[in-house]
């Protein structure tokens, strides 16, 4: 699996012109979009006001959409 993630990388870089450091930040976004959907949400303590504020940013981002 590592040498077809590597082989499509480079396979990327050429078709797409990527250069090191935007390759470098993608890899850093897919490692925090992956810790960030292994969070599991019954661990975390949200205070209730905390939960509305997020609540009232989801529902605006999702009308606005």
């Amino acid at each position: 699996m590592y040498r077809y993630l590597v082989d499509n990388l480079i396979a990327t870089i050429y078709k797409c012109q990527f250069t090191p450091s935007e390759l470098r930040e993608m890899a850093v976004l897919a490692s925090i979009i992956y810790e960030e959907q292994r969070l599991n949400p019954r661990n975390l303590i949200i205070p209730k006001d905390i939960e509305l504020s997020l609540t009232k940013v989801h529902e605006w981002l999702n009308k606005n959409a």
